[in-house]
Formats: C-alpha cells, sequence, structure tokens
C-alpha cells in the first residue's frame, strides 16, 4: 500500500463552507432588485436592462466582496451561497454575535429579511471539471 505524505490537491474541485444562507438565482434577483437601483445611472432604463446586461453572478460576487462576505455557486445549478467562513469567527466573539455580524452583511447587500435564525451552516462542494 502507498501513502501520500504531501499535500494532496485537486483543482477541478469546489468546496464552500460558511454560516449563510442560500438563493436560486431568480429569488436573488428579486431580493435584492431595490439594492441594485442604485448602482443603476443613466445607461439602463431599468433594474431588469441592467441585469440583462451584465453577468449576475459576477455582479452579487463585486457585491459580497465589498462587504466582507463569502459568494459561491455550482455551475451545474443555480443555487447560490452566500455567508462567512466560521474560521473568520474572533476568538473572543460568542456564537450569536457572530451571527448578528452577518445579518449586518446582508442588510449592506439588501437582504434586510434576513435574521440569525434564517443563518444555516452550509457545507456544498462540487466538482468543476468537464
Amino acid at each position: 500500500m502507498k501513502i501520500k505524505r504531501g499535500f494532496v490537491t485537486n483543482s477541478s474541485s469546489t468546496s464552500f463552507v460558511a454560516w449563510g444562507v442560500s438563493y436560486s438565482e431568480s429569488e436573488l434577483k428579486n431580493l435584492i432588485s431595490g439594492f441594485l437601483y442604485e448602482k443603476v445611472n443613466d445607461e439602463y432604463e431599468n433594474v431588469q436592462n441592467y441585469l440583462e446586461s451584465t453577468e449576475f453572478t459576477d455582479e452579487v460576487y463585486d457585491l459580497c466582496n465589498k462587504i466582507d462576505l463569502n459568494f459561491s455557486h455550482n455551475y451545474d445549478s443555480d443555487i447560490l451561497y452566500i455567508g462567512v467562513s466560521p474560521f473568520n469567527m474572533k476568538d473572543e466573539q460568542t456564537l450569536e454575535d457572530f451571527l448578528e455580524d452577518i445579518v449586518e452583511k446582508f442588510k449592506k447587500l439588501g437582504l434586510k429579511d434576513v435574521e440569525s435564525d434564517d443563518l444555516k451552516q452550509i457545507e456544498e462542494s462540487w466538482y468543476d471539471g468537464n
């Protein structure tokens, strides 16, 4: 029997571990469309035209990065995952405080109805290869 004694990587797989929520792409579009009005300028007649002119998942990724939220999605489905890694929890922070901080970040994204009870442990992984 052979034993691998080193770091093993597989660049064709992705995993996402966070305290957060998941949405379908259409559900998230509906929930944050009001928030996106702020990003719409004179080039676009409305949010729908804006969303059709850009890749929605790229836009959400950029928005999440600006407010320290993690974002990922499986390219084989329309489920989008948003949250914060449990490794970002500070040593002196309680879980309740950590979840409340995450809720505040969701509000900055325009998801004002998310409460700490809505946050779940997300542990997802998928294969990205062909």
